[in-house]
């Protein structure tokens, strides 16, 4: 299963590879003026949201931060909140801000490609 968000300037594409008691996949983030940054999560969908942890490579370099998206629907919605000091995880996971912009909507990329990959 793949979520995205494509307004032909930033791309966010979530795919679903395994949906159990754990929930894996993929994540990328190609945002506008940004450094690339992809890698895989692993988390938990509980109450209708995801935290996972993420492990990226971004300019070389690996890192892991947490994750949070609440499902609705079709949709995805990426949240923000106060991360710990090494920023690294939420301080506070009831304290998550679902505000982001661009909600990854559900969506089959191989029928529909050009909604998931930039055309070159």
């Amino acid at each position: 299963m793949f979520n995205v968000f494509n307004d032909g300037k930033s791309l966010v594409l979530l795919e679903i590879i395994e949906n159990g008691k754990e929930i894996k996949g993929n994540l990328t983030y190609t945002l506008a003026k940004k450094d690339k940054n992809s890698g895989n999560f692993t988390g938990e969908l509980k109450k209708g949201l995801l935290i996972a942890n993420y492990t990226f490579q971004s300019e070389g370099k690996e890192s892991i931060r947490q994750v949070a998206f609440k499902v609705d629907g079709d949709k995805l919605t990426e949240g923000y909140g106060e991360l710990n000091n090494d920023g690294t995880a939420f301080k506070d996971l009831s304290n998550i801000h679902f505000t982001s912009k661009m909600p990854l909507t559900k969506i089959d990329c191989n029928s529909l490609k050009k909604a998931c990959f930039f055309e070159n």
